[in-house]
């Protein structure tokens, strides 16, 4: 596992040996902007589903009627970040703690 610090101050621990597994480059390999459950799926392999909850709920904005709402570009920057600090072998690029 390795611990991930996004620049706006979220961290999660990401399982470097899932990021590296034949079936999850496949389902990267098969993202297309339309396809959102594929989107999901990466979220939910890379974060697992407790920390993307937790994900959400950190990205989490006022709709102004009361409520929250957690925007999908938000999230997908966040996942693109992810990416951006880890390489394929699983190594921190030097950001991370």
């Amino acid at each position: 596992m390795i611990k991930v610090k996004l620049d706006s101050g979220f961290e999660a621990h990401v399982n470097d040996k899932k990021m590296r597994d034949v079936r999850f480059l496949k389902l990267i390999s098969n993202v297309d902007d339309d396809d959102l459950g594929t989107t999901f799926k990466i979220i939910e392999t890379v974060l697992g589903t407790e920390q993307a909850e937790k994900l959400y709920d950190y990205l989490a904005k006022d709709d102004g009627e009361g409520g929250t709402y957690t925007d999908i570009e938000d999230v997908s920057n966040a996942i693109q970040e992810i990416f951006n600090k880890l390489n394929i072998d699983g190594e921190s690029t030097g950001k991370n703690s």
